[in-house]
């Protein structure tokens, strides 16, 4: 059977690890049986790993206070998403940390009940409990009133890392999650337009790790010129022999560099004749410009505002990144 939650407890640790990876309360598996599981780890400290759009009040309570129980203490590494109920339990942790390109958001409560106003009216009065005891979690974490929690819970409020620890919910900033699972946000009416769903937020995670990876590309080796010389020369089925053996980007590589080489010699050449090379074109230089002074904006921005940009302003970004990528390695 599927499960919201799995347990590392290997018996040479000295530490469990719990990950809350899915939906609370999700896949017919209630808090008692997480109730249990946690009761078998002993007096050992836990690492809480947290990954999960919410779930269920009623299982989420029960959750929180156990872990708030446990002696040995708990530590809460929030991996990519924690929202609505998943962050209630984030707040059993003595410290909680959370991933750079990770999300915290806080909302009211909600519910379903089928009935009449008697049921409805009891379904009211548990959502206010609830309500109550969460803003009192959140406002002993951050040190924030009630008044100001409560006004942020009514307005569906998100957070980046770094805002959420400026709130005061998150302690430590750790380094980003490349593969963290994504969720359906779209019962969220806040949720920013570029993660409404997990397509378009695996779609948007997918070109930042592209672009970025334009960055750590490795320094190309020593131009192959006599591989290259010999493709020049062989007949078709010794350059498909060639091409196997040294590779077609090495091949291609040694091409670039050997052009390359040429027109430094010509203008070597010119320069010898008292002969200027064109200027570049001023407009060139300022696009340049743009496209660096761009690039270096969105790699200081957030995860929200990096994926609004890539969606705005996709080509341009990567034509940046290929003009930053080549002047670094112009400058080693």
């Amino acid at each position: 059977m599927k499960c919201w939650y799995s347990i590392r407890n290997a018996a040479n640790s000295t530490e469990a690890e719990i990950s809350i990876y899915d939906e609370i309360g999700g896949w017919g598996v209630s808090a008692k049986q997480f109730l249990a599981d946690l009761k078998a780890i002993g007096n050992k400290p836990i690492l809480l790993r947290i990954n999960s759009p919410g779930g269920s009040i009623i299982e989420g309570n029960a959750i929180f206070n156990a872990l708030k129980r446990h002696k040995a203490g708990v530590t809460v590494q929030i991996d990519g998403i924690a929202a609505s109920m998943a962050t209630y339990i984030a707040m059993s942790g003595k410290t909680v940390k959370m991933a750079e390109n990770g999300l915290w958001m806080i909302h009211n409560p909600s519910g379903l009940v089928g009935g009449d106003s008697r049921d409805l009216r009891k379904m009211a009065d548990v959502m206010d409990k609830m309500r109550a005891s969460i803003v009192a979690a959140y406002s002993q974490k951050t040190g924030k009133d009630e008044e100001e929690i409560g006004a942020a819970m009514d307005e569906e409020t998100w957070f980046t890392s770094a805002e959420a620890q400026e709130y005061g919910f998150i302690d430590e900033i750790t380094d980003p999650v490349k593969a963290a699972a994504t969720f359906d946000l779209s019962s969220f009416r806040n949720a920013p337009p570029v993660m409404k769903s997990s397509t378009e937020l695996a779609t948007a995670l997918a070109r930042i790790a592209d672009l970025e990876a334009k960055l750590t590309a490795p320094t190309p080796t020593t131009p192959d010129f006599e591989a290259w010389a010999k493709f020049v020369s062989a007949g078709p089925a010794e350059r498909t022999t060639l091409v196997a053996r040294h590779g077609a980007e090495a091949l291609m590589n040694a091409a670039a560099a050997r052009e390359t080489s040429a027109a430094q010699k010509a203008a070597e050449q010119l320069a010898a004749r008292g002969i200027r090379p064109v200027q570049k074109d001023p407009q060139d230089v300022e696009n340049l410009n743009a496209d660096e002074e761009l690039w270096t904006r969105y790699q200081s921005a957030d995860p929200i505002t990096r994926s609004k940009m890539l969606a705005d302003q996709g080509p341009q970004l990567e034509r940046a990144a290929r003009a930053y990528d080549q002047r670094t390695l112009n400058n080693r």
